[in-house]
């Protein structure tokens, strides 16, 4: 079929071509005046094109929606050849190909054109190229977001990108943190995935295009719910890596059902296996700058920890070795020797502090430190706390500062299931921050139940307090608020990020809240779990041992160290105890052997010729009733396990409390404080 237009119908007669001829034109066509004035055209080629020819647009270029006004038609007609992108509708736009014939008929020039869809062909090369600067781009940009960017321009000149987003699905979150996204109405960091659009993109695993219509439909179903400002148009395609969807990569219009085609997503679907394996590309290369970073910083860290231990060790060993030195002069007055011992003490306990932080971090990063939980008296936890505290606050000069304890429940037999040594632990590092960080005001500790599930712990002080953007730091190992702090007030940096390790070891997490020169909140949640069967108990305090007699007793004390058996004689010596020493395991088996009037054996752990661990055995296949009390300078977990497998019915761990030592003791002579000897 042919297509005339009335003022040019004589011209075509004029041509004396017969319409079977045109008709049968390869593909589309049309049949032009030297000028580009159209003639004729198929039908097939107004379908095409979508138009309707008026005198007006009678013109070639005049026809085009993107026409070309600075080219004139003899120059094209003269190469042969020429490629038109033509607008047909608001979200289809068509390459075509035009190829020129030109016949002369009676004197007359004349100009046939044939015409080609090149438009997936365009497209195909355009894609293509895409592919092809976005492998150069993953190269040379080294920011994710400027990666980012560059791809949405790249796409941009297939289709309109103009609001463009590409989201990280976290499986066991189930969210959508927001990558990267350039939108006109909306700003976005990251959701819930619940029945948004995007998470049902994603359980469809595969790519999808929605009008408006279809979302409406889609939220009266109650598929989905809306999420932002509602589009007109909306695709998006899953990202995959290992088969598993880790992302979405989108675009939506606000302004057009029709903004984009199922060739628009096609060509998103294609390139987005592209942009998948460059963004996981683009994710390692920024995981290993960082991991690189932190390992840098780690080792300035330690640098600057290993320095700082320096001087947290000589501070306190210089007060021990000093004041050591000066008691030994006889001109000393005994009052000033007695503050002098607790100078001495107060050097050790600092020192021990230290020790223990060291030795906990380390079997924190060995895998080593162990939780053991069990029925936690809070209430009683708190007393021992504030009574520790009350003394720490004595010992720093800071008398007028007020410690308040605030308990949920009030009833010492309240428990739950958690590490008592581990919680205590917590909540001293927490106090001990707050004391030497507040100079006047409150210092308060408490916890709260605000679910039947949780337990939330809190430490507060009117302290100096600190900026938000340093809370983060401060929980890391070997730092503080700044380098300043550090000089200013001593200590490793140590003490919060074994807190918060403990915590979550003990499945609850820690946070903070400061404000500078206002005072800073220590939070921490714990599992709330009540222990089926719990012994009810009495808050009381460990008896004094001054009045205890273990007279008509024999002990064995296993010991290589002189200055350790020294202290163990000094104290036992109190109990009217009779004392046998062995240096080594060796000789400690062979008075077993000989003597057997041997109650209680306390057993050093590292000795010569034979240890601790090998004695205890070679003893309890000798005499398995007799108690032996390992006594041990070592902290890790293997250790006290070895203890227990050789035998050892208990452990005291160095450096060891006079009144623990005496109440083991009593334990296993089954006595009570003050109990007459036995003779």
């Amino acid at each position: 079929m042919i297509s005339f237009d009335s003022s040019t119908s004589n011209d075509f007669q004029s041509i004396n071509i017969d319409k079977t001829v045109f008709e049968s034109f390869p593909g589309y066509g049309m049949i032009l005046s030297s000028k580009g004035r159209i003639i004729a055209i198929t039908d097939y080629t107004k379908e095409l094109l979508n138009i309707h020819l008026t005198p007006q647009n009678s013109k070639f270029f005049s026809i085009f929606e993107n026409n070309e006004p600075n080219i004139e038609f003899e120059s094209i007609v003269k190469e042969g050849k020429h490629e038109i992108w033509h607008t047909i509708s608001a979200n289809n736009r068509i390459c075509l190909q035009f190829t020129f014939k030109q016949i002369a008929i009676s004197e007359k020039h004349y100009v046939i054109a044939l015409i080609k869809d090149k438009t997936k062909s365009r497209r195909h090369d355009k894609v293509k190229k895409i592919l092809a600067n976005l492998a150069k781009s993953e190269i040379q940009i080294k920011e994710i977001d400027h990666y980012f960017k560059s791809i949405q321009c790249e796409l941009s000149k297939v289709l309109d990108a103009g609001n463009f987003f590409v989201f990280q699905y976290d499986k066991f979150m189930q969210n959508l943190q927001l990558t990267f996204m350039v939108d006109e109405n909306d700003s976005f960091t990251h959701f819930p995935c619940g029945k948004t659009l995007s998470e049902y993109a994603i359980s469809l695993r595969k790519p999808v295009l929605f009008t408006q219509n279809q979302i409406e439909e889609l939220i009266k179903k109650g598929v989905v719910e809306i999420v932002g400002t509602p589009a007109k148009c909306w695709m998006a395609v899953p990202l995959f890596h290992n088969n598993e969807v880790y992302g979405l990569i989108g675009i939506q219009s606000y302004t057009s059902e029709s903004a984009f085609t199922t060739e628009d997503l096609e060509i998103l679907e294609f390139v987005s296996i592209q942009i998948a394996v460059s963004i996981k590309h683009k994710e390692i290369e920024t995981n290993l700058q960082m991991a690189k970073e932190k390992a840098e910083e780690a080792d300035k860290l330690k640098s600057s920890f290993l320095a700082n231990m320096s001087h947290e060790i000589r501070t306190p060993m210089n007060a021990i070795i000093g004041f050591s030195e000066l008691m030994t002069r006889k001109t000393i007055a005994q009052e000033k020797k007695d503050i002098y011992a607790q100078y001495i003490t107060n050097s050790g306990k600092t020192l021990l502090t230290l020790i223990d932080d060291i030795i906990d971090i380390a079997k924190i990063e060995a895998g080593q430190l162990k939780i053991n939980k069990s029925a936690t008296y809070i209430n009683l936890i708190f007393n021992e706390i504030l009574e520790y505290i009350n003394n720490e606050k004595k010992r720093n000069k800071k008398e007028h500062i007020l410690f308040t304890k605030n308990e949920a429940i009030n009833d010492v037999n309240f428990c739950f299931l958690c590490d008592p040594l581990r919680l205590k632990q917590i909540l001293t590092n927490l106090l001990n921050n707050s004391l030497k960080f507040t100079f006047e005001g409150i210092i308060e500790f408490g916890y709260l139940i605000p679910n039947n599930a949780t337990i939330l712990f809190y430490v507060s002080d009117t302290g100096i307090g600190l900026n938000d953007d340093k809370i983060p730091l401060i929980f890391e190992r070997f730092r503080q608020a700044d380098d300043t702090t550090t000089r200013q007030f001593g200590g490793t940096g140590l003490g919060l990020a074994i807190s918060k390790k403990l915590v979550e070891m003990m499945g609850g997490r820690i946070w903070a809240e400061s404000e500078k020169s206002k005072g800073s909140t220590f939070f921490f949640s714990l599992p709330l779990i009540i222990p089926e069967r719990s012994t009810k108990i009495v808050d009381q305090k460990i008896e004094s041992s001054v009045n205890d007699n273990f007279e008509g007793r024999t002990i064995l004390i296993a010991e290589d160290e002189d200055n350790n058996f020294i202290f163990l004689q000094e104290v036992l010596n109190l109990t009217k105890v009779k004392i046998v020493r062995a240096h080594n395991g060796l000789q400690a088996v062979n008075i077993i052997k000989t003597q057997p009037e041997i109650s209680l054996i306390l057993m050093d752990i590292k000795m010569p010729e034979m240890n601790g661990y090998q004695a205890t055995s070679i003893i309890k296949e000798m005499k398995p009733s007799i108690p032996i009390i390992a006594q041990t300078a070592y902290a890790m977990a293997e250790d006290l396990i070895k203890g227990k497998n050789a035998g050892c019915d208990d452990y005291l761990s160095k450096p060891i409390k006079p009144e623990l030592l005496i109440s083991t003791i009593r334990h296993f002579f089954n006595l009570t404080p003050s109990d007459d000897s036995v003779t």
